[in-house]
């Protein structure tokens, strides 16, 4: 084998298994210490979605489904409620991607049980969210759903790619 031959092998070694081995050496020691890779070994199928990404599927169902909301809801909020479920029923996969952006900084849905988009309503007149606590705080009244839909898709396209979008 060449001189070049070696160094590529030598950095490819590096890169692919050297380098990761060492952090992958370090979660093993602390699993162990923990005691938690023995209960790993003993229950695989309880650990799977910790250590495992299934991507959902995107459709206006599963966004539908993981949208929280309180329990006790103004008029107001219930018609913004209403337009919001007609959103997402009318969404592209496209359009769904960035609401998810919006509300967890992933266009992905996580794959963990029992994630929720919290959807809160304010007096206020703007639309925010938290991408730290997939949060989504939204007016409780819009004098249409035409309004609702651009306030909407404005707040997707001026959020950028920070953390918490206002």
């Amino acid at each position: 084998m060449s001189t070049k031959g070696k160094i590529i092998q030598s950095i490819v070694m590096y890169e692919v298994i050297s380098k990761r081995k060492v952090a992958l050496d370090q979660l093993r020691k602390g699993l162990t210490t923990l005691g938690v890779l023995d209960e790993m070994s003993k229950h695989p199928p309880l650990f799977e979605s910790v250590f495992t990404f299934k991507p959902v599927k995107l459709t206006p169902a599963t966004v539908r489904d993981c949208l929280k909301y309180p329990d006790e809801l103004t008029d107001r909020a219930q018609e913004t409620k209403m337009m919001m479920t007609r959103f997402v029923d009318q969404s592209s996969s496209a359009r769904l991607m960035q609401l998810m952006q919006y509300c967890t900084g992933s266009k992905m849905m996580p794959s963990v049980q029992n994630f929720a988009i919290n959807v809160n309503f304010h007096c206020e007149n703007y639309i925010s969210s938290s991408t730290c606590t997939f949060t989504l705080l939204m007016p409780d009244h819009f004098p249409s759903y035409g309004l609702f839909e651009l306030s909407l898709n404005s707040a997707f396209s001026s959020s950028g790619t920070s953390f918490t979008s206002v």
